[in-house]
């Protein structure tokens, strides 16, 4: 992830009110729940995280994989492979339930 992705993205997630929940993914499979906006520091690329127990993890923008809105995973909001940021249509199309047919599709691909 680039260092102005990663920092655009993190500004937005720990600066939105009311505040919500999101996770970071490292390139190594590690995660960290961000449940409130003062467990994570930032600046230029870098991060550290504030653990349970206050116990630190320092990363960098190279190994973050992913940056998820919420915890359940639903929403992406990490970059797309060519390096830009999903607009605000895409991400709420990615929030929208599927269209009945693509629901009944399932059910008769199943049954």
């Amino acid at each position: 992830m680039t260092v102005e992705n990663f920092q655009t993205l993190v500004v937005a997630l720990t600066e939105r009110r009311p505040f919500h929940p999101f996770t970071i993914e490292l390139t190594d499979g590690q995660r960290f729940e961000i449940d409130h906006p003062l467990v994570l520091a930032y600046r230029d690329g870098l991060a550290t995280f504030l653990a349970p127990g206050r116990i630190p993890y320092w990363f960098d923008h190279e190994r973050v994989s992913t940056i998820l809105e919420d915890t359940a995973g639903v929403t992406r909001a990490n970059p797309s492979p060519n390096g830009s940021t999903p607009s605000r249509r895409t991400r709420r199309l990615a929030n929208r339930p599927p269209a009945r047919s693509a629901i009944r599709r399932r059910v008769q691909a199943v049954g």
